[in-house]
């Protein structure tokens, strides 16, 4: 049986080897952490739009996301999150519903896997980020509101001055 005589280097492949895997593990970690703090912005940007859209309407709503995350052309956060345009034949992130109306921000974000490439097939991951408010009441249900838990109230009490 043949027997290597010279085991000099053996302690820095394996040294490199373990860096190697090491490093890859703590880079995945790093552009987890940013994949995640800058999608947790794209939901903040969808809630302050939403927002916006409910107390002031669709264009404060569209300029709030394009100061807070930029345009589709030139991000605000170039290398972590690119916003990706509306949905065929809208020109706006605004999305009208039977009750409601809110915002949907469709974006990417760059995940590379260390030895394995990026993303899912070779893409950077696809994600949709979403805020919807009720409307706002107007005056008039107020008021109708109003009455009607008035005279409830009225009724209760004359209920309960009946002795029951």
């Amino acid at each position: 049986m043949a027997t290597v005589k010279n085991k000099s280097g053996q302690g820095i492949l394996e040294f490199v080897f373990a860096f190697l895997i090491l490093m890859s593990i703590l880079i995945f970690y790093i552009q987890m952490g940013l994949g995640m703090l800058s999608s947790n912005f794209a939901d903040y940007a969808s809630f302050m739009a939403s927002r916006a859209l409910l107390t002031s309407g669709e264009k404060e709503a569209q300029q709030t996301v394009n100061e807070l995350l930029g345009t589709t052309e030139q991000s605000h956060l170039n290398f972590l999150l690119q916003l990706v345009s509306p949905a065929q034949g809208k020109d706006s992130f605004v999305v009208r519903l039977r009750d409601k109306s809110g915002i949907q921000i469709p974006y990417r974000i760059p995940m590379y896997v260390p030895f394995l490439g990026q993303g899912t097939g070779g893409e950077p991951l696809k994600l949709i980020s979403e805020s919807y408010h009720g409307e706002e009441v107007n005056r008039d249900q107020c008021r109708q509101d109003l009455i009607r838990t008035v005279s409830r109230l009225n009724n209760e009490r004359d209920f309960n001055e009946c002795g029951f």
